[in-house]
């Protein structure tokens, strides 16, 4: 079994339910793929995690129902939810709870999940994976050994939608309209268009290219623009040109518009 790429958050924990009653030698397969893994696969399979009922440690802010949907879904295995986070992207303070666990689900503490001899498995909320990405951290992966995944393919859809309602907000100059039709109404037509534009035959430089990143250039498409990838890694397979800060930086140096 792997994870998909394109799960929802829930559905990664869901899948230790699925596995509970999991006899050892069916569907033995690597538990992180290439495409979720935030940092190395470490070689952990279903067959080593599943066989045992597990301590599941969780703290991103879910709702009741998917609280509830969560606690239904995990079958055998022991959930223990711990104190949310304030932001999305803020570290879960150290607590005991989490060096019983094998797997943690959220925002843990970079700092001190290591300590722990039974982790197998860190499972992240957010796309991002910053704090985590230091060669202490990965070097206590690999000495336990246990995993790092993350949440890129939840988030790409929603975000990528955001974005895209944001650059069309600001070349139709939709926020100085509304804040227009609030107070004066004067509708200033000459003085609007004179700041609008369209997005075609825009240069669009998107930072940090990833999969919000590609679906935002799917959804870019129909409108004749010029992307530019910005990633510290670069993939060679890109459907749209990358840089990187080694590699023809800045870019529009080169560019024609």
């Amino acid at each position: 079994m792997q994870i998909p790429d394109n799960s929802v958050v829930l559905d990664c924990l869901i899948s230790i339910g699925h596995n509970a009653n999991h006899t050892p030698g069916e569907g033995t397969g690597q538990l992180a793929s290439s495409g979720n893994s935030a940092l190395e696969p470490s070689g952990l399979t279903v067959d080593n995690l599943f066989m045992n009922e597990l301590t599941i440690w969780a703290n991103p802010f879910l709702t009741q129902p998917a609280k509830e949907y969560l606690m239904d879904a995990i079958g055998s295995h022991r959930l223990v939810l711990s104190g949310e986070t304030k932001h999305v992207l803020d570290s879960g303070i150290a607590e005991p709870g989490t060096q019983e666990a094998e797997i943690l689900f959220g925002q843990p503490d970079p700092a001190t999940v290591l300590q722990s001899k039974k982790l197998r498995w860190i499972h992240l909320s957010t796309a991002g994976y910053a704090p985590y990405d230091t060669p202490a951290f990965r070097a206590g992966l690999k000495v336990l050994p246990a995993i790092l995944t993350n949440s890129s393919g939840v988030y790409d859809e929603p975000c990528a939608q955001h974005i895209m309602a944001w650059l069309l907000a600001d070349a139709r100059q939709l926020y100085p309209c509304h804040d227009n039709q609030k107070e004066s109404r004067a509708w200033p037509q000459n003085e609007l268009r004179e700041k609008t534009r369209l997005l075609d035959g825009q240069t669009i430089l998107i930072a940090g290219y990833g999969a919000i990143g590609r679906r935002l250039t799917e959804l870019l498409e129909p409108y004749s623009v010029q992307l530019i990838g910005y990633r510290r890694s670069p993939q060679p397979d890109s459907s749209i040109r990358m840089v990187d800060a080694k590699n023809s930086w800045p870019p529009w140096g080169k560019l024609t518009t």
